[in-house]
């Protein structure tokens, strides 16, 4: 079973291992780390790429609705001289 290691301020040992008597190396405190670095970058990576997406999709409706408003008002200009 996956347990995760919490180290007990009283022991150098983490609270699973010592509930378990199971001797304690660091290994999975280490293993338990290296994944969780590994997932935060991941995260930032993701997060980074949200983010550049969102800052295209905004330009690209901001130019959108530009082109729509000048479209507009050439419509309208067209409809008024007759």
């Amino acid at each position: 079973r996956k347990k995760v290691c919490y180290i007990i301020k009283a022991s150098s040992r983490c609270r699973e291992c010592v509930k378990l008597g199971q001797s304690y190396d660091g290994i999975k405190v280490v293993s338990q780390l290296k994944c969780l670095v590994a997932e935060e970058r991941r995260l930032e990576n993701e997060l980074a790429s949200s983010e550049l997406a969102l800052q295209e999709a905004l330009a690209k409706v901001s130019r959108l609705y530009h082109q729509h408003q000048v479209a507009r008002e050439k419509s309208q200009r067209l409809f008024y001289r007759g």
